[in-house]
């Protein structure tokens, strides 16, 4: 057996295996590479390792060179309109998507079997940090200062949501555990016995997003497993005839929460978010040339949300198109192509939850600026990594 592993190709596998997790542990752990400061230089070992060892899947290229032409080209004609260009920021864009670069060799790697000790690690680490915030108004203090002087890789915030006082935390690599809970909620809902480790994993991941202080994080759980409890129940004859009046209550019920958090007046992130989008409005109004050709990425505009000039919201859809015009549909067909593998075939139960999954992710994304960055990256690894493995039949259920 240990001369099996032993073998050149077993070994450089193994090794592979060892640096793609590496990574993902150091995104998932120090998403803002403030602490650590190891994401660049892992990500530069792997990239050279695999360009050493294993073949590029060419097909690729049809992804990752038009996105990147896409950004180049737009900077250009914001250049031409002599627009205001934040070029730190729009260098921030450029390296933003340059992990697009990995999806050359994420064929041979099972991400998403890797990317479950990472996370977890991860997890145990806000629920560490939680619990100390909880217990201790000093260490509290201490960790928002920390937090402030490392690229804010923990947000604490005190809201009130409906009347309800909720102090949360909010890490911000927790959007790419999504994946990662899915599976292990696919895991529990669907192993005879019942698998205790992932039902462990599950609740610590769960209880990770409900701290979260966010209200697309504390629903995104809820969603997940509302999604496959329906695909469990859709199995049985006769409780499948009553799931739908559920179902059409749930989704109703679910809807109105939505909208009563998204309206709650007196809260400063919606007043932030709406002013944002009137902003919007009087820039295309006033630039219609923008919704065809871009502003351009990096560029800056009036936002009354911030009450400054901005080159970033959290309307990341609306951004693409501030910055892309018409071309912000090449960059989004690269989020997107994933579903028409995912969603293909319902009984497929596994690849629909992660399809569900992935639909949460990319509407939450609509409203938070992770798309665009290490934790967007991590999750189209993720996911073309399984649409890829799944395709080529390497993929095995049984070991989920």
């Amino acid at each position: 057996m240990w001369q099996d592993k032993l073998r050149p190709g077993n070994l450089i596998r193994q090794v592979g295996n060892a640096l793609f997790f590496l990574l993902l542990l150091v995104l998932m752990v120090d998403p803002g590479n403030a602490i650590l400061h190891l994401k660049d230089k892992v990500f530069v070992l792997f990239v050279g390792f695999n360009m050493v060892f294993f073949k590029p899947d060419f097909r690729y290229l049809a992804v990752i060179v038009p996105v990147f032409c896409v950004i180049f080209l737009c900077y250009l004609l914001a250049v031409m309109q002599e627009n205001n260009v934040d070029y730190d920021f729009f260098l921030g864009i450029v390296k933003g998507f340059a992990p697009l670069v990995l999806l050359l060799w994420v064929r041979h790697y099972d991400v998403l079997r890797l990317a479950r000790i990472p996370a977890v690690i991860t997890c145990l680490i806000i629920l560490t940090l939680y619990s100390a915030t909880v217990y201790s108004d000093e260490f509290r203090a201490a960790l928002f200062m920390y937090s402030k002087k490392h690229n804010e890789m923990v947000m604490l915030t005190e809201r009130y949501y409906l009347g309800f006082h909720v102090f949360g935390m909010y890490y911000r690599s927790i959007v790419s555990l999504m994946p990662v809970l899915c599976v292990f909620l696919f895991s529990t809902l669907n192993s005879k016995p019942l698998k205790l480790a992932s039902l462990l994993c599950a609740l610590l991941m769960a209880v990770c997003y409900l701290v979260s202080g966010t209200r697309a994080m504390f629903l995104t759980p809820f969603a997940i497993f509302g999604g496959m409890l329906y695909l469990n129940l859709m199995k049985r004859r006769k409780i499948k005839y009553l799931l739908y009046p559920l179902l059409v209550l749930c989704a109703v019920g679910f809807l109105i929460l939505i909208y009563l958090l998204a309206t709650q007046e007196g809260d400063l992130s919606n007043s932030i978010k709406y002013g944002h989008l009137t902003s919007y409005l009087e820039l295309f109004d006033a630039h219609t040339e923008y919704l065809l050709l871009g502003q351009g990425p990096g560029t800056l505009f009036y936002s009354v949300g911030f009450g400054r000039m901005t080159a970033e919201t959290e309307w990341t859809y609306i951004e693409l198109i501030r910055y892309f015009g018409i071309f912000s549909l090449i960059i989004l067909a690269v989020y997107l192509f994933p579903l028409t593998s995912l969603l293909k075939d319902i009984s497929d139960e596994l690849s629909f939850s992660l399809g569900i999954t992935y639909i949460i992710f990319l509407l939450v994304g609509g409203t938070n600026p992770f798309l665009l960055n290490s934790q967007g990256m991590m999750i189209l690894w993720l996911f073309y990594s399984y649409m890829d493995r799944k395709k080529f039949q390497v993929f095995k259920e049984k070991e989920v």
